[in-house]
């Protein structure tokens, strides 16, 4: 990828062989793709004849995973964030949206001049100059021939005149081909080559944030992956929580997983498993998203004279390490209220990170009668968050019991 220092824009990835040799003797055909956010009101591609040489194809792109322009560039993260912030397709469920080939048979290549075994770059510095910005002739003439053919698209995408301009996509790819032999001579990606595609992505993504309430019980896990945008120990804490909350408590509430939280004694009785051996299954349903995200987890790490049991860091994209300290109880040890109150406060002070998470695994049932101070979960959850004086430690406790089958509901 080749950019400007410091700059988020600009961006192109070529690959191929384009010279006079590479393309003498061939059928060449070029190709632009791109996506744009207008609904198309056909459900199967629509192909557009301009002339003999060329035609524009349009095809319906119902979210923005299926878009081919998001499949080329999946993979990508820049800036700490993942494509789909920057894609010309939104994603957002409920909408639909068109991807655009232009397909031109003869070699079209305006920001070249090709030699026998290579290509010299066209100077366009003072084209540059007079517009303010990065000039790029491919969308130059994509914006002169939908500007040409305007009625003609209007019967098949929702489009005005006044959203057609240099700035209507921001990433498109341009393709040479020998249409004989389907061989793909060359082709290259422009990506971000709006000036104001960064500036969007920011206040895209906060819209998005604001969109997703971390705290809803019904967050979609694809939703919490794609909008969430750590930058702030706060934001991690938060993201991690409900991590915890969709990935570890509902498995174990839900799905049968509260089993690996018990074990057999000498005598045979079930007795409920040691912290330690509690930690590896939390860790094991956090592990894959937390490496999608780029998120280490390291346990039992030596802190303030004691050991905090999962500590979670991440560096932004200010290359800023945040931090986090995640402190496990079993609900009936003796000092689970010291837990949250001194122990977890100190490990803060001795990583310095302000935000943690106290996180209490309940067993209290008919095969065990501890803790004895606590009847129910929820009288120990009340009196956590009575005591719980620091606003930047969030606790959540899980019910390791067997769940009640459906039908014995009341």
């Amino acid at each position: 990828m080749n950019s400007e220092p410091g700059e988020v824009h600009d961006f192109s990835l070529s690959k191929g062989a384009l010279s006079i040799n590479s393309t003498k003797d061939k059928n060449v055909v070029t190709l632009i793709r791109f996506s744009i956010p207008s609904s198309c009101y056909d459900v199967n591609q629509q192909v557009i004849e301009i002339d003999d040489k060329l035609e524009i194809l349009l095809s319906p792109v119902s979210a923005f995973w299926a878009d081919p322009m998001f499949r080329i560039m999946s993979s990508w993260n820049i800036a700490n964030m993942g494509w789909s912030h920057f894609c010309d397709v939104e994603p957002e469920e409920g909408k639909s949206y068109t991807h655009i080939l232009i397909a031109i048979k003869d070699l079209y290549i305006p920001d070249i001049k090709l030699n026998e075994n290579g290509y010299d770059n066209i100077d366009f510095s003072e084209k540059k100059a007079l517009m303010g910005r990065t000039y790029y002739p491919h969308k130059e003439f994509v914006i002169k021939t939908f500007l040409a053919n305007l009625t003609a698209l209007q019967k098949h995408i929702k489009i005005d005149k006044k959203d057609i301009s240099v700035n209507m996509f921001s990433n498109y790819f341009v393709q040479h081909i020998d249409q004989k032999t389907k061989e793909n001579i060359h082709h290259k990606l422009y990506a971000i080559t709006n000036p104001n595609s960064y500036s969007k992505t920011l206040t895209r993504f906060i819209e998005r944030l604001n969109s997703v309430n971390l705290s809803d019980a019904f967050i979609d896990v694809r939703e919490l992956m794609l909008t969430t945008k750590v930058e702030t120990e706060k934001s991690l804490k938060e993201f991690v929580f409900r991590c915890v909350d969709l990935f570890v408590k509902h498995n174990i509430e839900n799905h049968g997983g509260y089993k690996y939280l018990w074990k057999n004694d000498e005598t045979g009785k079930q007795v409920p498993c040691r912290e330690p051996d509690t930690q590896p299954y939390i860790l094991s349903h956090l592990r894959a998203i937390f490496d999608f995200m780029g998120i280490q987890v390291s346990r039992e790490v030596e802190s303030s004279n004691g050991e905090v049991d999962f500590l979670i860091s991440f560096t932004n994209s200010q290359n800023k390490p945040l931090r986090l300290c995640i402190e496990l109880k079993l609900a009936h040890a003796v000092n689970i209220e010291k837990g949250l109150t001194k122990q977890l406060p100190a490990y803060l002070k001795g990583e310095r990170c302000k935000y943690g998470i106290y996180l209490v695994l309940w067993y209290k049932c008919e095969l065990f009668d501890q803790p004895t101070k606590y009847s129910v979960l929820g009288e120990l959850e009340d009196q956590l968050n009575k005591i719980n004086t620091n606003k930047n430690i969030s606790n959540l406790i899980i019910d390791c019991t067997k769940p009640l089958s459906p039908s014995k509901l009341r």
